[in-house]
């Protein structure tokens, strides 16, 4: 069975390795698909590096993933807010540096579409969920970037 980055779920709190919506234990190797909706999943051969959660109140799992592929580069799966709901992205990138700028790109204020004749009171919740949102994934990359600088450090004093 193939495992598959699902930005959908619970993230695995099980483990003893966690720390503050975190786990940093690389998972085995193996087939994985990241979901993405819209678009064919992101299939490939490789492992998780690390796996960041944090959870909207009330409301699901924001995740973020970094996984290294096989083949050599890395795949960013996160959770994107649109039409309402959480929905899983894929990012196919060669270096962590790359990683890193996309994670970057990702942040940022809130966009909203509504059409004109949308009542006022149902654009402001958009918006306030859409801020939300925001706010919590942009909080998550902050450690997740944090996770992933110490990365790139570890692997510079290992070469």
């Amino acid at each position: 069975m193939m495992p598959q980055a699902s930005l959908r779920q619970k993230p695995d709190t099980t483990s003893r390795a966690l720390h503050a919506g975190a786990d940093v234990r690389p998972s085995e190797p193996g087939s994985v698909v990241v979901p993405q909706v819209g678009k064919p999943p992101l299939r490939f051969k490789g492992r998780r590096l690390t796996q960041h959660w944090t959870r909207m109140h009330p409301g699901p799992h924001i995740v973020i993933e970094l996984w290294e592929r096989k083949t050599g580069g890395f795949v960013v799966s996160h959770s994107h807010y649109s039409e309402g709901t959480l929905q899983p992205i894929g990012m196919k990138c060669a270096t962590i540096a790359e990683a890193m700028d996309y994670l970057e790109q990702q942040c940022g204020p809130p966009r909203s579409t509504f059409e004109t004749d949308t009542d006022l009171c149902s654009v402001l919740l958009d918006l306030q969920q859409r801020l939300g949102f925001s706010q919590q994934f942009e909080r998550l990359a902050g450690e997740v970037l944090a996770d992933w600088s110490d990365r790139v450090a570890d692997r510079r004093e290992k070469t």
